[in-house]
């Protein structure tokens, strides 16, 4: 007690907090770079293992700290497992830059063979996906992929397809899809007169399938697993595409469609159902097909999530924006907003659409000044430096 008043005396500590965690911390931190540098390595590594035992037995663990503490102390393996605490209580935070940080730091204590790397990629990688930095979501996730065994790194390897496209890194997400179509047992024609061609075959199996589903549950056969897989990367990739590549992306909405009634995942159905059926209306403002589409998006919604809700409330809109009917689309635009900025994470290209529509009601309603509105605070798919506005 005496020493520790003399030292705030002399200004070189300040205490900062309420008992029963209250700190002491250097006054400036030039005070400490001064102490540190005048203490030998080994003596240095012992002060922090001290620092790092006294607060784990504390009243109050900050995660962070006790990894910084462990990390000095030269004992990475303790380090790691505080740094994963803290990107995970940063993830329930939503401070997903953050996270994603802490979830590389905590990879680097990690060899390259050993395997509890590969949770600290995929969680580093989710969180930059949430952040709406999908360029390095994908770069990370093609680096998880190349450590993951079979199964699961063709799911990596789609998450990164879809990060890249969705980022505007058209031509190595195209790269990345093609390798994931070939291992989904797929297809991507590269001719743009086999796309054409391809289009219309599937269109005409579609029409001729019909709409009908059955709910079933998700798991099941490995030919079910096999088709559900086939559906999810074909939703990857039609989805970004949609304003880069119409045509592909209309290949694939087609595939898609058929393969989410056979699953009869409701999830999946009311997915591919939305995309359908806004792609229907945008070909034919008023489809008899595009209709039925979204019936069955809003029958399936029912047991989905919030995802699908908002998708179908931006389908919904959409469809109406391309009838004019302005005020009904703006309607659903707004749901589709109020659901996935209030209940989703990661959804920032949805918004970003999402806002296209709104301003195109805004624009042929004559409502200038919602043109001149500051848009709302969140997160745009294309704020970070590496991001490709399409």
């Amino acid at each position: 007690a005496v020493a520790l008043a003399a030292l705030r005396a002399a200004r070189m500590v300040r205490l900062r907090g309420a008992a029963p965690a209250e700190e002491i911390e250097c006054y400036h931190d030039r005070i400490r770079e001064g102490v540190e540098r005048a203490l030998p390595r080994d003596a240095q590594r012992a002060i922090h293992r001290r620092l790092a035992q006294q607060l784990e037995g504390g009243p109050v663990r900050q995660p962070e700290h006790l990894a910084r503490h462990f990390q000095a102390a030269g004992e990475p393996d303790r380090a790691r497992r505080y740094l994963v605490q803290a990107a995970e209580g940063a993830v329930e935070a939503l401070a997903f830059d953050r996270a994603a940080r802490l979830f590389h730091e905590a990879s680097q204590l990690v060899p390259r063979d050993d395997p509890r790397l590969l949770p600290l990629l995929a969680g580093e990688a989710a969180a930059l996906a949430n952040a709406g930095r999908g360029a390095d979501a994908g770069r990370v996730y093609e680096h998880a992929a190349a450590l993951a065994p079979r199964p699961q790194r063709f799911e990596m390897q789609r998450m990164a397809a879809e990060q890249l496209l969705k980022s505007g890194h058209y031509d190595r997400g195209m790269e990345v899809s093609r390798r994931v179509f070939r291992e989904a047992g797929l297809a991507l024609p590269r001719a743009r007169w086999a796309t054409f061609l391809r289009a219309g075959w599937e269109t005409a199996r579609t029409r001729a399938r019909g709409l009908r589903w059955r709910p079933q549950e998700p798991a099941g056969s490995a030919a079910r697993l096999r088709l559900q897989r086939r559906c999810d990367t074909a939703w990857s990739v039609a989805l970004p595409l949609q304003m880069v590549d119409p045509v592909i992306s209309y290949l694939l909405v087609q595939q898609q469609a058929r393969m989410a009634l056979a699953t009869g995942d409701p999830v999946r159905v009311t997915r591919a159902m939305s995309l359908y059926g806004c792609q229907c209306a945008m070909l034919e403002p008023y489809s008899a097909e595009g209709d039925r589409a979204l019936r069955v998006a809003r029958e399936a919604v029912q047991q989905a999530g919030p995802y699908e809700r908002g998708a179908l409330a931006l389908a919904t809109g959409m469809t109406h924006f391309f009838r004019s009917e302005y005020d009904v689309a703006f309607r659903h635009g707004l749901e589709a907003e109020a659901i996935l900025r209030g209940e989703c994470r990661g959804v920032q290209w949805e918004l970003a659409g999402t806002h296209l529509l709104l301003l195109g009601v805004y624009q042929w309603m004559g409502r200038w000044r919602g043109l001149g509105a500051p848009p709302p605070p969140a997160p745009h798919p294309f704020v970070h430096a590496q991001e490709k506005p399409v």
